[in-house]
């Protein structure tokens, strides 16, 4: 039989784990926004990242789906290489995001 209190532990996991899970997006989401913003008001921050594909009106948001894609890659300690940060304040916002990363799945997995 099912105790009280096996449902109230399964209940605060299971929340626990949907707030670490919006957590992790949301720092995906957030670097994402971050690199699109170097690169719009200053062009040349990544190497990867090719100005003449992206025209017209959804410029932004065509870079915001590539960064996406570079943040999840970040956060995620694959690294493919094929975009890559050239400036100091992108290696410095790279080097922040896998630094959180690390510490937050660390946090995640130790309990």
């Amino acid at each position: 039989m099912v105790s009280v209190e096996q449902i109230i532990r399964l209940i605060h996991r299971t929340a626990r784990l949907k707030t670490m899970t919006t957590l992790y997006l949301s720092l995906v989401f957030l670097y994402a926004l971050t690199y699109t913003f170097y690169e719009i008001i200053d062009p040349g921050h990544f190497n990867g990242i090719d100005q003449t594909f992206y025209s017209g009106l959804f410029r932004p948001l065509q870079m915001f789906v590539d960064f996406l894609y570079f943040s999840n890659v970040c956060q995620a300690s694959v690294g493919f290489g094929d975009v890559s940060p050239t400036s100091g304040y992108g290696r410095l916002t790279t080097f922040s995001q896998s630094l959180i990363s690390v510490a937050f799945l660390s946090i995640l997995f130790s309990s």
